[in-house]
């Protein structure tokens, strides 16, 4: 019997895979009013990972329908710039908070930062209904809701608590609903600055549709301010376009052997790490929903080291009756890269009884004795 692969297990990401991207931004203005000059604040920025190239920032009116337009190119490289951001009161922490990041805290930037990641992502709630006011980490810490940008506060207040360095990043992100304004941390680590988006499910990394407008300490986002005379109305429309899209796959192979029932098995992925650093990943397990069959001890974010990675997980299967066979597939998604494999499941083979060594001996000794008495 063959199963349907039916329920996976995790979370569900709306995003690209870890990648290169030309981009189109354009920043329309629709202005009425008499005659001034509005001067864009918040645009693309070049740093690291992002080439920028924009028109100019300064735009006159009349005419009332101007645009500011941004070829911007972005490639998953680090940036080794050192910079110290201080704690301000958007990343503010309680002496809760302050003994939750202690219990998280670990022997590296790069692991406390996976650690309090995912005590975010399994104790706070996503509400867009808190998209309108930005919070404080402290405010976020005690209503355990929020968005992009309480999440991302309330990440660099826990981080910041034991002695980690991280900054605010400001911008825009292609996820389910298109285009929006969005906020995601990076921080310092032996690799650099690393990305980390807690919302999307990236950890060491973001995908190529991240532009950064803003690296800061925290804070909210202003996109234009103007001068003018006399009277003045603006409304503003945001349009990107993805030109093209290089995607970075993870070259990898799932294994799992036969098996007869009611035992436990090693499920292996191997997989190589094509970057000189950590990265890390939401786990997504497809299980099917028919058979009682379990993963030990799986991991929420699974992190893989530069270069070659073989990781292991225990398989439980359960008891089969006698006369039936399956073919059960099985798979683990990192992110959105998926391995998928399928193994045989039957029952358990009967055990022959064999002779014991002594009972062979015995044996052995009669017919040496049969053959003496006949042959010599």
């Amino acid at each position: 019997m063959v199963f349907a692969l039916i329920v996976i297990s995790g979370f569900c990401l709306d995003s690209y895979k870890i990648g290169a991207a030309e981009m189109q931004y354009t920043a329309n203005f629709f202005v009425q009013g008499d005659s001034g000059t509005i001067t864009v604040l918040e645009y693309p920025i070049t740093t690291a990972r992002q080439t920028v190239s924009c028109s100019s920032d300064q735009l006159k009116f009349p005419p009332y329908e101007l645009n500011m337009v941004c070829n911007v190119s972005t490639n998953p490289i680090q940036s080794f710039s050192f910079e110290s951001y201080e704690q301000i009161s958007f990343t503010d922490s309680s002496a809760e908070m302050i003994e939750l990041a202690q219990s998280l805290s670990a022997n590296s930037s790069f692991q406390t930062a996976i650690n309090i990641a995912s005590w975010i992502r399994n104790n706070l709630e996503y509400d867009s209904a808190y998209g309108e006011l930005v919070r404080t980490a402290s405010q976020t810490f005690d209503t355990r809701k929020g968005t992009c940008d309480e999440w991302t506060h309330l990440f660099l207040a826990l981080i910041k608590s034991v002695g980690y360095e991280a900054r605010y990043v400001a911008g825009y992100a292609l996820g389910s609903a298109g285009w929006e304004p969005h906020a995601w941390a990076e921080v310092w680590t032996r690799y650099g600055w690393q990305g980390f988006d807690l919302t999307f499910g990236q950890y060491g990394y973001v995908d190529g549709t991240h532009i950064a407008f803003a690296k800061t300490a925290g804070g909210t986002k202003s996109y234009y301010n103007v001068s003018y005379l006399g009277s003045l109305d603006i409304e503003d429309d945001i349009h990107v376009e993805i030109l093209d899209y290089t995607e970075i796959e993870l070259v990898g192979e799932l294994r799992v052997g036969n098996l007869t029932g009611n035992q436990t098995t090693v499920m292996t992925l191997d997989v190589n790490n094509l970057f000189d650093w950590k990265i890390g990943f939401e786990a997504l397990y497809g299980l099917p929903n028919n058979l009682d069959i379990s993963l030990l001890d799986a991991p929420q974010i699974i992190v893989l080291e530069p270069g070659n990675n073989t990781i292991k997980w225990i398989l439980r299967t359960p008891e089969i009756e006698q006369g039936h066979s399956y073919v059960v597939p099985i798979s683990v998604g990192l992110g959105n890269f998926q391995f998928s494999t399928s193994f045989g499941l039957s029952p358990e083979a009967r055990s022959l009884s064999l002779p014991s060594q002594s009972w062979l001996s015995q044996l052995l000794e009669k017919l040496i004795s049969l053959f003496d008495r006949f042959f010599v």
